[in-house]
């Protein structure tokens, strides 16, 4: 404007230009004047046209133009959780009634921004944080499963202790073989995801040396109530520490059975060079008589091929000793070969007249026969059809004596007879089946006292090559002297099978796991990640229904977690140790058939979801979503 004063005639005779001129002020005034005109001129012509209007109020008018109208204002909308108090005697549920004032907590530099909820809300302690399942029963037990998830961290076992599972097929079925008996291998216990006061919610993961059941043949491991129960006590046989009677000086046998060793006679140096072991080194001998009521009459015969009781062939009851070979009232038991076999029977002899009895025996071959521990008839070569007549032997009504008979059969023809002459008379009559009580196993010492082994609990006995599981039915503590040895001991008597023919003969190489304990099954790790919409809480919520809004939080593997490791979880393989770190950004987890750890990343997440519908017909509420959840959550920590 200034410029343009001088190209103006009427105004030539103006030619100040001072600041203070009142002249200049005028001017300049003009100018503010004119430029706020065209500011405002230019915003009305923008709010003339929809792309350019800034003011509500022209947007407005120019869409009712158009026969549209805005919507009204809304305010700012968050989801918003409550959580309740659970400290006792705090209310379970509560109503937050709609138009209750809630405040943000602002970050720093910020400030609060105050929200009221916009419906009345029902809110429950129990649905604070609703857990999604996170772990599954190992029952049934799977076929060769090596690794057993046990409840609590007190369990107390160790590498090498003894564990039975077992079930109530062997409960009803004696013979039944669902049953296992292994050794721990390794022991780790796995703290709770969030840690407790009183330290429950552990589980203990127990590795066993070898898998449940077996594989040829196929036996499944205990299906019907299984239990698992640790095996506090391994413990031997009586008899096991006795010395070897081979090694021993032959004064002291003599001494031991009774001898004067400064003058044997040839029968008695003949006695204890054929006597292999101690006098009654076996169960059957060292057990107590089985009560009148389970009394089997007869001998209790154990079959061999051999002459020298090599390869057992089967074990049963004879009512008395008279077979003849190609008599056939007189044959052998089926099952016997014609030469090269051997007979071991032992049984309990009673009789009922007192005084001196003679005992004889016709054999073809050889043949052996001791009364209480005594070598009466020693016969053991071969040779034809010929009898054997024992000295005079005291024997009184009222009193069991222990009878063993031995036998082998080279070649030719198979006879054996055992006989007896009653006091007063000298005719010879087959020993009565009535006067025998076969010579079974109705219970075993147990080295030393061992005062927590109880009536129902489970005892286990195993050699190297085979294993047995029992039920104990009566336990009583006594004092034993024999085979040079004096302990006290625990006597047991064993509801079970094959105890006589397996271990009769084996007290020094047989182990045994008493003390049964019983632990509690604990639920195994699941390893697939929660993905797609539907979720499956570990409880029963009947009162949560569609159309809740869900927030959903938790741990999900981190970006470039190694993708074999990935695809091994979605594959669902099975965890034996899934633990999350205390800061929530890693996890150890094992597979079952891996002996290593590994190391899983992890990040937080949250979203947020609505409840589309939801099924509470099982034992716990199964969630389905409005939409699939974004990232595969680690389900143990949802």
């Amino acid at each position: 404007m200034l410029q343009a004063l001088a190209a103006q005639p009427a105004l030539s005779r103006l030619s100040t230009r001072a600041n203070d001129d009142p002249a200049m002020a005028l001017i300049d005034a003009w100018a503010c004047t004119l430029d706020v005109l065209t500011f405002y001129q230019e915003r009305i012509a923008n709010e003339g046209f929809l792309r350019t209007a800034t003011e509500r109020r022209s947007v407005l008018e120019l869409a009712r133009a158009l026969g549209h109208e805005l919507r009204p204002g809304v305010a700012a909308a968050a989801d918003l959780a409550f959580t309740l108090e659970t400290a006792p005697g705090a209310p379970l549920q509560a109503r937050v009634a709609a138009g209750t004032k809630v405040q943000s907590v602002p970050a720093q530099g910020q400030l609060p921004q105050a929200f009221e909820t916009g419906q009345a809300l029902q809110a429950r302690a129990a649905w604070n944080a609703l857990r999604v399942q996170s772990t599954q029963s190992q029952l049934p037990l799977a076929l060769r499963r090596n690794a057993l998830y046990l409840k609590g961290a007190a369990t107390r076992l160790q590498p090498g202790d003894a564990v039975l599972v077992v079930g109530d097929e062997r409960l009803t079925q004696p013979g039944s073989e669902a049953w296992d008996l292994r050794r721990v291998r390794a022991v780790r216990v796995v703290p709770p995801a969030e840690p407790t006061a009183d330290g429950s919610g552990s589980v203990t993961v127990v590795t066993l040396d070898s898998g449940l059941g077996s594989s040829v043949p196929v036996v499944m491991p205990a299906q019907r109530l299984a239990r698992v129960f640790a095996l506090r006590t391994q413990t031997r046989l009586f008899g096991c520490s006795a010395a070897d009677w081979r090694a021993m000086p032959v004064s002291l046998r003599a001494t031991y059975l009774g001898y004067d060793a400064a003058a044997l006679s040839a029968a008695q140096s003949a006695e204890i060079a054929h006597t292999p072991q101690w006098p009654g080194f076996s169960l059957s001998e060292l057990s107590n008589p089985p009560a009148p009521s389970v009394a089997v009459p007869g001998l209790r015969g154990h079959y061999f091929l051999g002459v020298n009781f090599e390869q057992p062939l089967f074990s049963r009851v004879d009512p008395q000793i008279d077979f003849a070979s190609g008599v056939e009232t007189k044959a052998w038991p089926a099952g016997v070969p014609d030469t090269l076999f051997s007979v071991r029977w032992t049984a309990w002899l009673q009789v009922d007249t007192p005084g001196d009895h003679h005992f004889q025996t016709g054999s073809d071959d050889g043949v052996r026969l001791w009364i209480d521990g005594r070598l009466l008839i020693d016969h053991w070569d071969n040779h034809g059809p010929a009898p054997d007549t024992s000295g005079a032997v005291n024997l009184v009504p009222g009193r069991r004596y222990s009878l063993r008979l031995e036998y082998f059969q080279g070649g030719g023809a198979a006879t054996l007879r055992l006989a007896w002459a009653l006091p007063g008379s000298t005719a010879f009559v087959t020993v009565p089946a009535s006067r025998l009580e076969a010579r079974l196993v109705n219970d075993v010492l147990l080295d030393a006292s061992h005062p927590r082994v109880t009536v129902g609990s489970w005892l286990a006995l195993a050699t190297a090559d085979y294993s047995e599981l029992y039920r104990v039915s009566a336990v009583s503590e006594t004092a034993v002297a024999e085979f040079a040895l004096s302990a006290r001991c625990t006597r047991v008597q064993l509801q079970g099978e094959n105890l006589f023919e397996r271990f009769d003969q084996r007290l020094r190489d047989t182990a045994v796991f008493a003390e049964s304990e019983e632990l509690g099954w604990a639920e195994r790790p699941l390893a697939t990640p929660v993905r797609g919409r539907r979720l499956r809480l570990t409880s029963l919520e009947p009162d949560l229904q569609p159309g809740r809004r869900l927030a959903i939080s938790g741990l999900c593997p981190a970006p470039g977690t190694d993708p074999a490791v990935l695809a091994r979880l979605a594959a669902g393989e099975e965890l034996c140790l899934l633990a999350i770190a205390a800061d929530g950004l890693s996890a150890k987890l094992r597979f079952l058939a891996d002996s290593d750890d590994l190391s899983l990343p992890l990040v937080a997440a949250a979203e947020i979801h609505t409840l589309q519908a939801v099924d509470h017909s099982g034992e716990v509420s199964v969630l389905n979503l409005a939409r699939p959840v974004a990232v595969p959550w680690l389900p143990a920590s949802v």
